[in-house]
């Protein structure tokens, strides 16, 4: 490989990493290592490789549709995940590890939805071909087929006690079923247009629809008889939704703006204006006072239920925004978007707390498991991926830590010290003449703690700009930076034998990383746990012949 084109190479593997996708950063620097390279292009795979090392979110992917992935969905103990998409499949897959358990053949047309059953037994899914599915979750065999449709039918959705379910069609209407029996037990006439989807209340008393018609409307969902209709948007509504306690809905609309109702009477709440161009989403937050909605304007905003007052702007996307869904705990929101990124952001602050990429096409929707930690996509590019949030995969995360780390500042010859400060940097000195041998400059903040590892071969750094750093004690380059923390760090320390970097942060959370020896076993470490490898179509973009590195 010429010296130009690694270099190329070594420049796009960083910038992979710097936009949020250190796999493929990874990768990319892996492919150097099969080739000479000069000391100074190692360093650059070394740091690469420890950027994905201490900082990858990306765990599984879910790859093997043939078509456009619709919809992902956890299973309710979140042990599994099914998948809808346009080649007429649908999948169950496992989530420790990614493996495939079931593909449900039957559709004739496109999958737009599907869903697990509230116990976790059953699986339904909508399709093109104008039926709605239902299959044994645990072997993927038919149960059941519901046709009376007319049209291509978009969504599908159980009620709470799994007894019944509601499917959203584009022949204007919706249907509620009886899952046990297979049979239709209402038909909710009165859209005027393409239903876009429908839901239960979380009593399972009620149901919502939205349409093109410009109007959602509420529905008996025992019965099916009308309710109210939710007039007052100018454009297609394209979701609607209760809160979780049901008292409330809101719809988003391709006018420009979302809307607050009672969700027991349809009256009439605040209307949320604010976004310049189509809305694609609105959500509730877990507790109810808060809205995220979505549009193609390209950014997220959150709204007060109470007041519709605009609580926050979120900017970053570089597309238009196809969803903000909100963590359990109500403390974060993902936005998924048509730039191919995920962001995760803070509702307290506003402040973008992460990037992720990796999906090679739009993503067209995001779910968090039950208890936050991770996040499932979907993804036109045919997959959907399974993302860490809550700690990075290489990291330890050990919750309300009550002890003490801490090391030396002096190196084991005792002929170096490295001290923080002053400012943002960290400095190594001559211990007997304390003349500055390196500078480590790189955090953005105070750095708050500095040590050596057992060897002397390696720094540590802490500082309360959140992060922990890796240097190289012989050349003051830095290998690496720890970014799980969600505020300062207090003190930092290697163990016994250097091979885990420790944090101790302020919010009492202390987080374990593995260190490696060499460059080598890093690289050997990383090839065995990076959940994917460069498509055909990226090895030729990066103008790499021959197999996927071995």
């Amino acid at each position: 490989m010429a010296q130009e084109q690694v270099r190329a190479l070594l420049e796009e593997a960083q910038r992979q990493v710097d936009a949020g996708d250190p796999v493929t950063g990874a990768l990319l620097a892996l492919e150097l290592l099969r080739h000479d390279a000069e000391s100074e292009d190692l360093a650059a795979v070394h740091r690469i490789l420890y950027e994905a090392h201490f900082n990858r979110k990306e765990r599984l992917v879910l790859g093997g549709h043939l078509g456009l992935v619709h919809r992902a969905a956890f299973s309710p103990d979140g042990t599994r995940v099914v998948t809808a998409a346009s080649d007429r499949m649908v999948r169950v897959w496992q989530v420790r590890d990614g493996a495939l358990i079931a593909k449900l053949r039957g559709h004739d047309d496109e999958v737009w939805s599907a869903a697990f059953s509230p116990d976790g037994r059953l699986i339904a899914s909508a399709s093109s071909d104008g039926t709605v599915r239902l299959w044994d979750a645990a072997d993927g065999s038919g149960k059941d087929v519901l046709r009376g449709h007319s049209g291509k039918v978009v969504a599908v959705a159980f009620a709470p006690d799994g007894r019944r379910l509601v499917s959203a069609s584009h022949d204007s209407t919706a249907r509620i079923w009886d899952v046990q029996a297979g049979a239709e037990i209402a038909v909710l006439n009165g859209h005027g247009g393409k239903v876009w989807g429908a839901a239960f209340s979380p009593d399972g008393r009620r149901i919502l629809t939205a349409s093109e018609d410009a109007t959602a409307r509420l529905w008996n969902a025992t019965t099916g008889e009308a309710l109210a209709v939710l007039r007052g948007h100018a454009g297609d509504v394209v979701t609607a939704r209760f809160s979780t306690d049901g008292q409330q809905a809101v719809t988003s609309s391709t006018d420009g703006t979302a809307r607050l109702w009672n969700g027991v009477t349809g009256a009439p709440g605040p209307i949320l204006r604010g976004h310049t161009n189509q809305l694609i989403s609105a959500r509730f937050s877990p507790d109810g006072s808060m809205v995220s909605t979505a549009s193609r304007d390209g950014s997220v905003r959150l709204w007060n239920t109470a007041t519709g007052a605009q609580a926050a702007v979120l900017l970053g996307h570089r597309s238009w925004v196809n969803d903000a869904v909100f963590t359990p705990d109500g403390r974060q929101v993902a936005s998924v978007a048509v730039d191919w990124q995920v962001r995760i952001w803070d509702v307290g602050s506003g402040a973008d707390r992460a990037v992720l990429a990796g999906h090679q096409n739009d993503i067209q929707g995001g779910v968090f498991s039950a208890d936050g930690r991770h996040l499932l996509t979907a993804s036109t590019d045919g997959t959907a991926r399974f993302w860490s949030i809550d700690g990075d995969v290489e990291t330890e995360v050990i919750p309300n830590w009550n002890g003490k780390i801490g090391g030396t500042p002096y190196s084991p010859n005792g002929r170096s010290v490295v001290r923080p400060g002053p400012g943002n940097a960290a400095r190594i000195l001559d211990t007997g003449s304390q003349a500055e041998r390196f500078v480590l400059d790189g955090h953005s903040a105070p750095v708050t703690a500095a040590v050596f590892s057992p060897d002397g071969k390696r720094i540590l750094t802490g500082s309360a700009d959140g992060t922990a750093r890796l240097w190289d004690a012989e050349t003051g380059r830095e290998l690496g930076v720890m970014r799980g923390a969600r505020s300062a760090i207090r003190s930092v320390a290697f163990n016994d034998d250097g091979s885990q970097a420790m944090m101790l942060s302020t919010d009492g959370t202390m987080r374990q990383y593995r260190i490696f020896a060499t460059l080598r076993d890093l690289a050997a470490h990383e090839k065995e746990t990076l959940p994917r490898q460069l498509t055909s179509t990226q090895r030729r973009q990066f103008w790499l012949l021959g197999p996927a590195n071995e």
